[in-house]
Protein backbone atom coordinates (compact mmCIF):
# COMPACT_ATOMS: atom_id res chain seq x y z
CA UNK A 1 0.00 0.00 0.00
CA UNK A 2 1.58 3.32 -1.06
CA UNK A 3 2.16 5.93 1.59
CA UNK A 4 0.36 9.21 1.30
CA UNK A 5 2.41 12.31 0.96
CA UNK A 6 1.70 14.56 3.89
CA UNK A 7 1.06 18.18 3.25
CA UNK A 8 3.30 20.64 4.98
CA UNK A 9 0.55 23.24 5.15
CA UNK A 10 -1.44 23.69 8.31
CA UNK A 11 -4.85 25.26 7.96
CA UNK A 12 -6.33 27.25 10.78
CA UNK A 13 -9.38 29.46 10.86
CA UNK A 14 -8.48 33.07 11.42
CA UNK A 15 -9.01 36.43 9.81
CA UNK A 16 -6.39 35.67 7.11
CA UNK A 17 -8.48 32.76 5.79
CA UNK A 18 -11.58 34.88 5.51
CA UNK A 19 -10.09 37.85 3.69
CA UNK A 20 -13.08 38.22 1.37
CA UNK A 21 -15.55 38.57 4.22
CA UNK A 22 -13.17 40.68 6.29
CA UNK A 23 -12.37 43.06 3.44
CA UNK A 24 -16.06 43.43 2.61
CA UNK A 25 -16.89 44.22 6.25
CA UNK A 26 -13.86 46.52 6.45
CA UNK A 27 -15.08 48.42 3.38
CA UNK A 28 -18.42 49.04 5.06
CA UNK A 29 -17.50 49.44 8.75
CA UNK A 30 -13.73 49.89 9.00
CA UNK A 31 -11.03 52.34 8.01
CA UNK A 32 -12.29 52.38 4.42
CA UNK A 33 -15.93 52.87 5.43
CA UNK A 34 -17.89 56.09 5.02
CA UNK A 35 -18.49 56.77 8.73
CA UNK A 36 -15.36 57.14 10.84
CA UNK A 37 -14.95 57.68 14.56
CA UNK A 38 -12.46 60.39 15.54
CA UNK A 39 -8.93 59.03 16.13
CA UNK A 40 -9.08 59.85 19.86
CA UNK A 41 -12.33 57.89 20.24
CA UNK A 42 -10.88 54.91 18.35
CA UNK A 43 -7.83 54.96 20.61
CA UNK A 44 -10.00 55.18 23.73
CA UNK A 45 -12.31 52.35 22.63
CA UNK A 46 -9.32 50.16 21.67
CA UNK A 47 -7.72 50.84 25.06
CA UNK A 48 -10.83 49.91 27.05
CA UNK A 49 -12.54 47.33 24.81
CA UNK A 50 -11.40 44.55 27.14
CA UNK A 51 -13.49 46.13 29.93
CA UNK A 52 -16.53 46.16 27.63
CA UNK A 53 -15.89 42.48 26.86
CA UNK A 54 -15.69 41.72 30.59
CA UNK A 55 -19.00 43.53 31.14
CA UNK A 56 -20.45 41.49 28.26
CA UNK A 57 -19.28 38.26 29.90
CA UNK A 58 -20.94 39.27 33.19
CA UNK A 59 -24.20 40.23 31.45
CA UNK A 60 -24.24 36.96 29.52
CA UNK A 61 -23.60 35.08 32.76
CA UNK A 62 -26.66 36.68 34.34
CA UNK A 63 -28.61 35.92 31.16
CA UNK A 64 -27.59 32.28 31.38
CA UNK A 65 -28.67 32.08 35.02
CA UNK A 66 -32.00 33.64 34.07
CA UNK A 67 -32.57 31.22 31.20
CA UNK A 68 -31.62 28.25 33.35
CA UNK A 69 -33.99 29.45 36.08
CA UNK A 70 -36.86 30.03 33.66
CA UNK A 71 -36.26 26.64 32.12
CA UNK A 72 -36.44 24.99 35.53
CA UNK A 73 -39.53 26.91 36.63
CA UNK A 74 -41.55 26.37 33.47
CA UNK A 75 -40.31 22.96 32.38
CA UNK A 76 -43.13 21.08 34.11
CA UNK A 77 -45.81 23.34 32.69
CA UNK A 78 -44.27 23.30 29.20
CA UNK A 79 -43.95 19.51 29.19
CA UNK A 80 -47.53 18.97 30.37
CA UNK A 81 -48.96 21.33 27.73
CA UNK A 82 -46.75 20.10 24.92
CA UNK A 83 -45.03 23.46 24.46
CA UNK A 84 -41.77 22.05 23.17
CA UNK A 85 -40.98 25.23 21.23
CA UNK A 86 -40.41 26.77 24.65
CA UNK A 87 -37.58 24.30 25.24
CA UNK A 88 -36.03 24.93 21.84
CA UNK A 89 -36.06 28.69 22.41
CA UNK A 90 -34.48 28.34 25.85
CA UNK A 91 -32.06 25.71 24.53
CA UNK A 92 -30.91 28.00 21.71
CA UNK A 93 -30.58 30.86 24.18
CA UNK A 94 -28.47 28.83 26.58
CA UNK A 95 -26.17 27.46 23.89
CA UNK A 96 -25.60 30.78 22.14
CA UNK A 97 -25.24 32.84 25.32
CA UNK A 98 -22.70 30.33 26.63
CA UNK A 99 -20.77 30.37 23.34
CA UNK A 100 -20.76 34.19 23.22
CA UNK A 101 -19.65 34.40 26.84
CA UNK A 102 -16.85 31.88 26.38
CA UNK A 103 -15.57 33.58 23.23
CA UNK A 104 -15.65 36.99 24.93
CA UNK A 105 -13.91 35.58 27.99
CA UNK A 106 -11.17 34.11 25.79
CA UNK A 107 -10.81 37.45 23.98
CA UNK A 108 -10.16 39.55 27.11
CA UNK A 109 -6.40 38.91 27.55
CA UNK A 110 -5.76 39.53 23.85
CA UNK A 111 -7.86 42.67 23.83
CA UNK A 112 -6.09 43.95 26.93
CA UNK A 113 -2.68 43.49 25.27
CA UNK A 114 -3.96 44.69 21.86
CA UNK A 115 -3.37 41.34 20.15
CA UNK A 116 -5.19 40.59 16.90
CA UNK A 117 -6.16 37.15 18.22
CA UNK A 118 -8.19 38.84 20.98
CA UNK A 119 -9.93 40.95 18.35
CA UNK A 120 -10.64 37.78 16.33
CA UNK A 121 -12.35 36.12 19.31
CA UNK A 122 -14.45 39.25 19.90
CA UNK A 123 -15.40 39.14 16.21
CA UNK A 124 -16.40 35.47 16.49
CA UNK A 125 -18.50 36.29 19.57
CA UNK A 126 -20.33 38.91 17.50
CA UNK A 127 -20.92 36.40 14.70
CA UNK A 128 -22.32 33.88 17.22
CA UNK A 129 -24.63 36.57 18.61
CA UNK A 130 -25.94 37.34 15.12
CA UNK A 131 -26.48 33.66 14.27
CA UNK A 132 -28.26 33.13 17.61
CA UNK A 133 -30.57 36.04 16.91
CA UNK A 134 -31.32 34.73 13.42
CA UNK A 135 -32.07 31.20 14.68
CA UNK A 136 -34.45 32.67 17.25
CA UNK A 137 -36.09 34.58 14.36
CA UNK A 138 -35.02 37.91 15.85
CA UNK A 139 -34.03 39.45 12.52
CA UNK A 140 -34.24 43.07 13.70
CA UNK A 141 -32.03 42.24 16.70
CA UNK A 142 -29.54 40.50 14.42
CA UNK A 143 -29.35 43.49 12.09
CA UNK A 144 -28.93 45.99 14.93
CA UNK A 145 -26.34 43.78 16.63
CA UNK A 146 -24.41 43.37 13.37
CA UNK A 147 -24.37 47.08 12.57
CA UNK A 148 -23.31 48.26 16.04
CA UNK A 149 -20.94 45.37 16.81
CA UNK A 150 -19.18 45.28 13.46
CA UNK A 151 -18.93 49.08 13.32
CA UNK A 152 -17.05 49.37 16.60
CA UNK A 153 -14.98 46.23 16.04
CA UNK A 154 -13.80 47.27 12.60
CA UNK A 155 -13.19 50.87 13.65
CA UNK A 156 -10.59 49.69 16.18
CA UNK A 157 -9.17 46.70 14.27
CA UNK A 158 -6.12 48.60 13.02
CA UNK A 159 -5.08 49.20 16.66
CA UNK A 160 -4.43 45.47 17.20
CA UNK A 161 -1.27 43.64 16.16
CA UNK A 162 -0.14 40.02 15.97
Amino acid sequence: MPKRKQSSKTYTWNSKNSTGVMSALDNVFGEKGPLQLPKSVKDWVAEWVWVFALIGVIIRGFGLLTLLGLGAVFSGVAASTGAFSFFSTIGFGIVFLAAEGILLLISIPGLKHKKLLGWDFAFYAEVVAIVGNLLNLNVIGAIISAIIGFYFLFQIRSRFRK
